[in-house]
């Protein structure tokens, strides 16, 4: 009588356990959430972007791409309640057979080209079919994309289709790549791109439909404790990895030019090479690195006859603050041009519609806008 006395003492004690411990997560998740609330209706509006846009970032693995977007037979007509629309074939936003009589041009990139936006038609290219009317322009741009696989997009699927016009967009990525690979000491290798996402484990899909905050916070903490501690970074491979891009884009602007297909080459903004910028925001050896990747992108483009439209800085010359989300506190929609370091939201994008819209223009003859 006495073992099976203590045997249901220990059971009561351990129940009270598992209550107290499941009470302390729920209370932990709901504090998460209310703490997100409370900072206003930007937050709560910047979640539902974020999470909306949050599956195509997904990499899944592509024999000519290295990883692109779900595999197109699963690839949903809608998402989000029409903030994020995908074709099968890859193309945010309307296809090529929308052109309806306007010249077809594609405007090829990263996630910045993606858009962070909450309908398609704010993006960089729903911005740019506005403002003029003689070209139909095609959102191709696809999140963590580097120069060679914009390049390899080009050359393999987008000239195909004949278009009049090739917009070839980036920096930031190449940029970053290297800078990362050569903060935990590996080798630089040209034409490096992330890996493939790998699949959920069950827990993970679990313990994220459950108590998505605090598994957001754990996955974070991991992170940061698994984390190679930094190296300092030689700038050399700032000037490699310049080399990479440049070739990258010269192979592709060549392959256009063959097509007989217009070419413009865009270097777009990034918060590290605005004067007007938060401060603080930006560290110090990287902003170096991404200067000198920069610097020399455009030196040997223009060498190689090649101008390149500058979009590095823009903001410099239009806001005498660059406005910047900053975590915890969520953008404000209304005005917001960067919703971080690089991506961004819908004033952002309709400024730089209007530069590419100029730039056209004035930097080169081959272009034909309707004005």
């Amino acid at each position: 009588m006495v073992k099976k006395g203590v045997k249901r003492v220990r059971l009561s004690l351990f129940y009270v356990v598992l209550l107290g411990a499941v009470a302390t997560v729920a209370a932990a998740e709901l504090y998460l959430r209310q703490g997100s609330v409370s900072q206003g209706t930007t937050q709560s509006n910047y979640r539902r972007l974020a999470d909306a846009h949050r599956p195509f970032s997904v990499k899944y693995a592509h024999p000519a791409y290295g990883f692109f977007f779900v595999p197109s037979d699963k690839i949903p007509a809608k998402h989000g309640d029409g903030v994020v629309d995908i074709s099968r074939l890859g193309f945010r936003g309307p296809g090529p057979d929308e052109a309806d009589g306007r010249s077809l041009a594609f405007l090829v990139g990263n996630s910045v080209v993606f858009g962070f936006a909450p309908h398609d038609s704010l993006t960089i290219t729903g911005f740019l079919n506005r403002i003029q009317d003689e070209y139909f322009f095609v959102n191709a741009g696809a999140p963590s994309w580097v120069s060679r696989q914009m390049h390899d997009r080009v050359v393999q699927e987008l000239l195909p289709y004949r278009p009049a016009l090739i917009v070839f967009w980036g920096g930031y990525n190449d940029a970053s790549v290297a800078f990362r690979a050569a903060r935990s000491g590996q080798r630089f290798e040209a034409g490096r791109i992330e890996q493939p996402t790998h699949p959920e484990s069950w827990l993970r899909r679990f313990l994220g439909q459950i108590v998505p905050r605090i598994t957001d916070r754990l996955e974070r903490a991991l992170l940061r404790v698994s984390a190679t501690p930094d190296q300092s970074v030689d700038p050399a491979v700032a000037s490699l990895a310049a080399d990479a891009f440049v070739d990258h884009v010269l192979d592709a602007q060549r392959a256009s030019a063959a097509a007989g297909v217009a070419f413009l080459a865009v270097y777009q903004p990034i918060l590290h090479h605005h004067d007007h910028r938060p401060p603080d925001s930006v560290e110090e050896e990287q902003r170096v690195f991404f200067d000198r990747f920069r610097s020399e992108v455009l030196f040997r483009l223009e060498a190689d006859s090649l101008r390149m439209l500058d979009l590095g800085n823009l903001f410099d010359s239009r806001f005498e603050e660059v406005p910047l989300f900053t975590h915890g506190v969520g953008p404000d929609l209304h005005d917001q041009v960067f919703v971080d370091r690089v991506h961004l939201y819908v004033p952002g994008n309709e400024v730089v519609a209007g530069a590419i819209y100029n730039g056209a223009v004035a930097r080169s003859s081959r272009l034909r806008w309707s004005q």
